[in-house]
């Protein structure tokens, strides 16, 4: 036998605040990361390099700062907000997130930061770090 509950809208309402309240919506998830200096990547590694593709959109090329040395990458960029319609326009919304971004990790081998190479193309950088040739791991024949 199914149980019957009176329906309440103000119980229902005051929950249904509290629950949207707590949970945080998509564009603040991503107002979030991008204040927070979280830069988006995927990180590919083959048996000689390392590719990292990481997402900078509305970002140009000269204000990417990218750094390797030993083991450790850091990428710090910077998106910077122009006006588009001049200066008698009034701004009716404003989403888009502009600051300084910064994302620094330390890969599993060294890089030979000699050969490495960085493209920017539709907003996304692709960096491709080759290991070192000492810190490449060998594969032994066991006899």
């Amino acid at each position: 036998m199914a149980n019957l509950t009176r329906f309440d809208p103000f119980e229902t309402a005051v929950d249904n605040l509290f629950r949207s309240f707590f949970r945080p919506t998509l564009l603040d998830w991503d107002a979030q990361r991008t204040v927070r200096g979280v830069i988006p990547m995927d990180i590919w590694e083959t048996d000689n390099a390392y590719v990292v593709m990481a997402e900078l959109p509305g970002v140009r090329k000269d204000h990417i700062n990218v750094r390797v040395f030993d083991n450790q990458l850091v990428i710090e960029a910077e998106a910077v907000q122009e006006k588009q319609a001049g200066e008698e326009a009034k701004q009716l919304l404003g989403e888009r997130t502009y600051g300084k971004f910064s994302r620094s990790l330390v890969l599993p081998t060294e890089i030979d930061a000699e050969h490495a190479e960085a493209k920017h193309e539709d907003g996304v950088l692709r960096l491709t770090l080759p290991k070192k040739a000492d810190s490449i791991a060998k594969r032994l024949t066991v006899q």
